[in-house]
C-alpha cells in the first residue's frame, strides 16, 4: 500500500494539482500559498486567496476569500483544530487592521478552513469541527490505482443515540420559560416600536 512519508509530500502533491481537488470555487486570479507566516500565529500549509466583489445593491466592495489548509499526513487530532483557528485568528486580526480606513471599508473579507488528514482521531474532534461553519475536513486515501483521492467528511453523530434523545425535564422546563418570555418581550418591542 502506497504511503506518504512526509506532510510536505502531501502540501507539495495540493501545491501542484491546485484548483482540481477540493470542492472551492476556482478562478484564474487564486493564489496559492505555501508556509505562510503569520506572524505571531505560526505557520499555516497552505493559503488560497481569492478577490471578487460583493454586488450589494449599488455597493461594489471587493471580497477577499482567505481559505486556510492544514495538513496532516495521519490522524487528525484536536490540537489541529486549535492551530487551524489559531491561524484564523491571526489572519483576521490583519484583515481587520487594513480593511478600513479614514472610516471607509476598502474591502470585506471570509476566512475559512480546511483540514486534511488520513481519518479523525477517535473523541470529539469530529464533532468539533463538523459543528464550526467556517471548517470543512477532508480525509485522503492513496491507492495504486486512484493516487491520492480526497473526501469531504460531515454530518457525524453518535451510533449510541437513542431513536427519541433524552433532555432532562428541568433544562427542557427552563427552555420553554425563556422561550415564552423571549416571545414576550418581542412583541412588546414590535408594539413600542409600531
Amino acid at each position: 500500500m502506497p504511503h506518504l512519508e512526509t506532510e510536505e509530500e502531501l502540501e507539495q502533491y495540493i501545491f501542484d494539482s491546485f484548483g482540481n481537488e477540493f470542492e472551492w470555487d476556482y478562478f484564474d486570479g487564486d493564489v496559492l500559498l505555501r508556509q505562510l507566516n503569520i506572524s505571531g500565529y505560526g505557520a499555516a500549509d497552505l493559503v488560497k486567496v481569492s478577490i471578487s466583489h460583493d454586488f450589494n445593491g449599488r455597493e461594489n466592495t471587493p471580497l477577499i476569500c482567505i481559505t486556510i489548509i492544514e495538513l496532516k499526513k495521519g490522524v487528525l487530532k484536536m490540537d489541529a483544530v486549535g492551530q487551524i483557528s489559531r491561524y484564523r485568528t491571526g489572519i483576521s486580526r490583519v484583515l481587520e487592521k487594513i480593511s478600513e480606513r479614514n472610516g471607509k471599508k476598502l474591502f470585506k473579507y471570509e476566512v475559512d478552513g480546511i483540514l486534511v488528514g488520513s481519518e479523525y482521531d477517535s473523541g470529539d474532534v469530529c464533532y468539533a469541527v463538523d459543528n464550526m461553519d467556517w471548517l470543512n475536513f477532508y480525509n485522503f486515501d492513496i491507492s495504486l490505482s486512484d493516487g491520492i483521492s480526497f473526501t469531504h467528511q460531515e454530518g457525524w453523530y453518535s451510533t449510541k443515540e437513542k431513536e427519541t434523545i433524552g433532555i432532562d425535564e428541568r433544562v427542557f422546563n427552563e427552555f420553554i420559560k425563556l422561550t415564552r418570555y423571549c416571545s414576550r418581550q418581542n412583541r412588546k418591542l414590535n408594539k413600542e416600536n409600531a
